[in-house]
């Protein structure tokens, strides 16, 4: 019910009926441990599934508990000790008719209060308003002649640092050579670019919003929740780049990685036939236990189980991280017309399963994704970042046999730390490269950051007058345990 209140103003007929699953599933299984139980132990039916129904809820404060505790390193192995000792505790006072009774009384009060509160809000004409008030920038537009429409390619190399901080820090002499074959073939490569965010989650909803959605002056956000990937499955016909596409009867494609799947709103896949869906949905799942220790304690088993079978743990990554392969593959040399391609290729960021020739490395030498945020000059990210460079190489040959009047934005949606330091500017530099058709070859390239490799797509894709917005660039933490998570901070170069 807790969770149902938090989140009602986001649930649809969808969500709702995914939620009413995984309730379900979860009464089902106390019902059968409770009926298991009574097999051995001959107890009343109703007070086995009243015991185990009372642990299972205390264990939805363990993510509360835990942030209560000040040893960060122990605070979610000491807070599950804590649970699972008044567990124990109760299993003694379940012993006691006035304890039973009163436990059965505060969940039926528990019950019916929500259910009032649940009916109120839903007929309640003043529903809560959103955490967080975006910045939403007016897009207008003329439209120019149809036969100049273009297809458009937003693809995405997580982390991608840019050829010049490349060279510095690894002493390697790889740009002349690389330069030569991209400008060759059309391409342009934009130095000296940055982010306009320092996160993924950010810097992909400023592409969908086709803005800074976010600036200093915004308040703090809470949580995540209205950004990248979920907005996609919330409010997917609300965004503007969605919007503006619909308007122009252009669709919408969506290539992703292991971490961010297209499924997550089928529309946006190639191959839509071809997507399995599971029972239950992943992601109500997951926010559903998202309090819980029993997702942390189900992946550590999994893993475990894994490196005990010697099963290939990060087989998955090397496949599912290729998003550019997934889609040369899929397209298979007949691309459609009046399409927009959003291709996020998750590496050269962690984890570091390709060698530099984009073998696969043995699981040894992975550096996995815990090592995402550490600094450092070290093999892995060199490997995939080569690696990385040669899958350009590839698509650029792949389109301009099969797509030669498209246009093109190959960039890093963030850089990569190398100094132990963490220094913010280097985070903020990105590799970023560019095609653009004749009508638009007087184009500034050097105003081309994130927001506006979008609004640049826009304008020489759909030949459409939309103007470019001044460069910022904003920062913000990591770590929602820092005080500061939420804030964001303009940077000045």
């Amino acid at each position: 019910m807790d969770f149902y209140l938090s989140n009602i103003n986001r649930l649809d007929i969808y969500k709702t009926f995914e939620l009413i699953k995984v309730y379900s599933a979860c009464l089902i299984a106390i019902i059968f441990f409770s009926f298991t139980i009574n097999l051995f132990f001959k107890k009343k039916i109703l007070n086995i599934t009243l015991f185990f129904s009372f642990c299972f809820y205390l264990f939805f404060y363990h993510y509360d508990l835990k942030n209560l505790i000040p040893i960060v390193k122990l605070n979610s192995e000491i807070a599950f000790i804590i649970i699972f000792s008044i567990s124990l505790i109760s299993l003694y006072l379940f012993k006691f008719k006035n304890f039973i009774n009163t436990l059965k009384i505060y969940f039926l009060i528990t019950v019916i209060i929500n259910l009032f509160l649940i009916i109120s809000i839903n007929f309640s004409k003043n529903k809560e308003k959103e955490d967080n008030k975006f910045n939403k920038s007016i897009i207008s537009y003329d439209v120019g002649k149809i036969n100049e429409q273009n297809n458009m390619y937003l693809i995405i190399l997580d982390e991608a640092t840019s050829l010049e901080n490349f060279e510095k820090n690894y002493k390697a002499k790889i740009k002349n050579d690389y330069l030569k074959k991209v400008n060759s073939q059309g391409y342009t490569y934009i130095p000296n670019s940055k982010s306009s965010y320092n996160q993924t989650e950010l810097t992909f909803t400023s592409y969908f919003y086709l803005d800074y959605f976010l600036d200093e002056n915004s308040k703090s956000y809470k949580d995540t929740k209205n950004f990248y990937p979920q907005m996609l499955r919330y409010k997917y016909d609300e965004l503007p780049l969605i919007k503006l596409l619909n308007r122009n009867n252009y669709n919408f494609y969506f290539f992703g990685n292991t971490r961010n799947k297209c499924n997550i709103k089928i529309i946006t896949c190639y191959n839509k036939k071809n997507i399995k869906n599971n029972f239950f949905d992943n992601e109500i799942s997951e926010i559903f236990f998202i309090k819980s220790p029993f997702f942390a304690i189900y992946n550590k088993v999994k893993e475990k189980v894994k490196r005990g079978l010697k099963i290939k743990t990060w087989k998955n990554d090397y496949i599912n991280n290729d998003a550019i392969v997934k889609f040369i593959s899929s397209t298979n040399a007949s691309i459609p017309k009046n399409s927009f391609f959003l291709i996020h290729n998750y590496y050269p960021h962690a984890p570091f399963v390709y060698d530099e020739n984009c073998k696969e490395k043995g699981q040894k030498n992975i550096v996995t994704e815990k090592n995402a945020h550490q600094a450092g000059n070290n093999i892995g990210y060199y490997e995939n970042y080569i690696c990385a460079l040669k899958k350009t190489l590839e698509i650029i040959s792949y389109l301009d046999k099969h797509d030669p009047d498209a246009v093109v934005i190959i960039q890093a949606d963030h850089g990569h730390y190398f100094s132990k330091k963490k220094l913010i500017k280097e985070k903020m530099e990105i590799f970023n490269l560019v095609k653009f058709p004749d009508h638009c070859k007087n184009f500034k390239n050097n105003q081309i950051d994130n927001v506006n490799a979008v609004r640049s797509l826009l304008k020489c894709g759909l030949n459409l007058n939309i103007e470019l917005l001044k460069q910022k660039s904003f920062w913000g933490p990591y770590s929602t345990k820092d005080k500061e998570w939420g804030k964001l901070n303009k940077i000045i170069y």
